[in-house]
């Protein structure tokens, strides 16, 4: 009796351990299948914006089955943002406006944004910000805006889906902005569906428009979300290598953690 109070003693806990690194190994398993589904999909995307396909449809979810997940993925061309180091303080102000923030508030911060790229830590510039020149300081990634003057991780959350660092451009396409954007820019909401043409990819007549957004989310076969991924590719035409990534962001913020955000960014005082 003592022999095997004195094995159970030393085994149970060789189980249990055995338990945990089976567990750990199976879960990361299920991570490397789930990053293998979210990576075919990016590939399969991409390779068709590569060659402008002419089913791709921008904007709207396309459902691909991959191994034992369903991947929901959406493309949009990066161009449907504005490029916050590029955008004039009037735009910025219209689009904190249209997530909730008070026109004065808007105001200051959309001026403390543009000091911030004119090389100034905060507001209070006495030079004109309503123009895009001038960017001595540029913000390198959108977590750069939780130091602007006034606005903290909040702000830098609430314009996550609508604000860009990499086209490098003045203007915006709205046709796949999101309807906080097109109701900044033109004041209206609505939305026209286009499907992709040559001229949206590399060489066409806006900057960058090879540039895309890519949002991935994995589901089980329960329907379950299991993981989500937004992504900024470069596509080309060399189909060896369909796409360059620019940035990756496993979090991938929804909507609800947005609209939080900008919530919260609404009672900050500037």
């Amino acid at each position: 009796m003592i022999v095997v109070l004195v094995l159970s003693l030393l085994f149970v806990p060789l189980l249990e351990s055995s338990r945990r690194d089976a567990d750990t190994a199976y879960d990361r398993g299920e991570k490397l299948k789930i990053t293998a589904a979210l990576d075919g999909a990016l590939v399969s995307v991409s390779y068709d914006l590569s060659l402008a396909h002419p089913h791709i449809r921008l904007g709207i979810p396309d459902v691909m089955k991959i191994g034992s997940y369903s991947v929901s993925v959406t493309a949009r061309p990066e161009l449907s943002k504005l490029d916050i180091n590029f955008a004039t303080a009037k735009d910025i102000q219209s689009l904190l406006e249209m997530v909730g923030s008070t026109p004065e508030q808007a105001k200051e911060l959309a001026e403390n944004i543009v000091a911030w790229r004119r090389g100034y830590f905060g507001g209070g510039a006495k030079e004109d910000l309503s123009s895009n020149k001038n960017v001595i300081r540029p913000f390198e990634t959108l977590a750069d805006l939780a130091l602007v003057r006034g606005g903290g991780e909040d702000l830098a959350d609430c314009l996550v889906a609508d604000v860009t660092v990499y086209t490098h451009s003045a203007t915006t396409d709205i046709s796949f902005a999101s309807e906080r954007v097109r109701l900044a820019l033109t004041g209206s909401a609505e939305v026209h569906e286009h499907t992709l043409s040559s001229d949206s990819v590399v060489g066409g007549q806006a900057g960058r428009p090879d540039l895309y957004e890519i949002v991935e989310k994995a589901f089980d076969d329960g329907g379950k979300l299991v993981a989500s991924r937004r992504s900024i590719i470069r596509s080309g035409r060399d189909l060896r290598r369909p796409l360059w990534i620019v940035s990756q962001n496993w979090t991938g913020a929804n909507e609800v953690d947005i609209n939080d955000a900008c919530r919260r960014l609404a009672h900050h005082e500037t």
